[in-house]
């Protein structure tokens, strides 16, 4: 079955791709978008409908290339079915063929390669991914570029490989679902190919990645890791959302902004129950509001019992130092969910083999790594003073926060974890019927 357009919801940014149909039989030629069948005729009238594939009624070497590479869509977890895989082999094939039908099959294999390229530089509709910064958003290549691309190129063959590279981590997935056989880990490895076609397949020179699965960071550089840690990951019910950011500045001796949920649920409660006094052993201040210059309130003159109540609303943040929340740095990427990544003084976090504590942020084993990383290995100086200071970093970073029950290990091999957050069997049934969603 064909597959739908996947939105990614939000900061202002929602999808990337264009309207498709909802199902085409597998013996028809597939139809295109609008958009690009326009490309399509367009550059065929261009070339005076010089055909790109075939000649004198002969398949050039670079469409044979395609129709394997169709045929070999079943190791990104899609079906060669969907791209028209038997009228394309049909259309290599035939020698009879007029001039009008040599046109007709060669767009034909333009509106495959296009549809193939298309679906590889999308998620499945079932994969959320937050998009605050669009630049981080994958797109499908652009039709006319594609095409004037395969025609101008030496070797039509290798540009179609080039075409068809995806980021470091999808292509290591991609290899391994190709000779796997399991059917618990080809099911990990689809779900995992589908996250991570959400991160585009140039992710940056330098990116960070989080996957929740296995409550882990790496840091990359030239598509190689080239560090990585342990972090702390949302509980159950508060669950670290999936995320394309650019991680901007870096927040030393910060605050910890308490979110207002919390306030209310917890911290207010307390005071309300036990006294005034235990906002003052938290180091906590209380604020009139969230602007540029707030007003500070005396805590003993706060009515704990309405702010528990939802009556009234007051900020509070624990002072930076000893025992701060944030620890000694947080790494913002400024997002209307509030997640950033940050240090901690709760250490014993990291020796738990499942590390789901957090209401949604990401806490570091190894915040001066990062700090490291990010800034290009000239790390600034801890400020002297208990107060939070915001420094830019040289160039945005990009970071990617995904769930993979499959991933790299990092030596060649791949690891795989258990589904903690019940993630993949929706996805998959969404793409299959339920009887076959393990067997594809």
């Amino acid at each position: 079955m064909m597959r739908p357009v996947a939105a990614l919801a939000v900061a202002g940014f929602v999808g990337w791709g264009m309207p498709l149909p909802a199902a085409t039989p597998p013996t028809a030629a597939i139809a295109a978008p609008a958009s690009a069948e326009a490309a399509i005729d367009a550059f065929y009238a261009g070339r005076g409908d010089a055909p790109l594939w075939l000649e004198r009624k002969r398949p050039l070497p670079h469409a044979a290339a395609l129709v394997d590479m169709i045929e070999e869509a079943a190791a990104d977890g899609l079906d060669p079915a969907d791209y028209d895989l038997a009228g394309l082999k049909a259309a290599v094939a035939d020698s009879r063929r007029t001039d009008g039908a040599t046109l007709r099959d060669d767009k034909r294999l333009s509106r495959a390669l296009l549809r193939y390229l298309a679906d590889l530089s999308r998620p499945a509709p079932g994969v959320r991914v937050h998009v605050v910064d669009a630049a981080l958003a994958p797109r499908p290549p652009d039709p006319a570029a594609v095409l004037g691309a395969l025609a101008a190129a030496a070797s039509p063959v290798a540009e179609l490989r080039r075409l068809r590279q995806h980021n470091p981590l999808y292509t290591e997935l991609r290899a391994a679902l190709a000779r796997e056989a399991r059917p618990e880990r080809r099911a990990a490895l689809r779900a995992s190919l589908e996250r991570l076609r959400a991160i585009p397949a140039a992710p940056g020179r330098r990116f960070v990645l989080v996957d929740t699965a296995s409550a882990q960071l790496w840091m990359y550089a030239d598509g190689r890791p080239a560090g990585r840690m342990k972090v702390v990951v949302g509980k159950p019910g508060m669950a670290t959302p999936l995320m394309a950011a650019f991680i901007r500045f870096v927040a030393l001796r910060p605050y910890w902004n308490v979110p207002p949920d919390l306030v209310r649920q917890t911290y207010a409660p307390r005071a309300a129950r036990e006294g005034w006094q235990t906002i003052v052993r938290q180091r906590f201040e209380v604020l009139d509001g969230w602007g540029e210059a707030p007003r500070r309130l005396d805590p003993r003159r706060v009515d704990w019992r309405a702010v528990a109540d939802g009556r009234r609303d007051v900020r509070v943040r624990q002072l930076p130092g000893a025992g701060n929340m944030m620890g000694r740095m947080k790494f913002m990427f400024p997002n209307p969910l509030g997640i950033y990544l940050h240090d901690t003084p709760g250490r014993w976090a990291f020796a738990e083999g499942e590390r789901r504590f957090s209401a949604g942020c990401v806490r570091l084993e190894d915040a001066d790594a990062l700090l490291s990383f990010v800034f290009g290995g000239a790390a600034p100086a801890m400020p002297k003073a208990a107060r939070e200071r915001a420094v830019d970093l040289p160039a945005p970073v990009p970071v990617y926060i995904t769930y993979l029950t499959a991933r790299p290990d990092g030596a060649g091999g791949i690891a795989y974890h258990p589904d903690v957050e019940g993630r993949d069997a929706p996805l998959l049934a969404a793409l299959d019927p339920p009887a076959r969603t393990a067997l594809r």
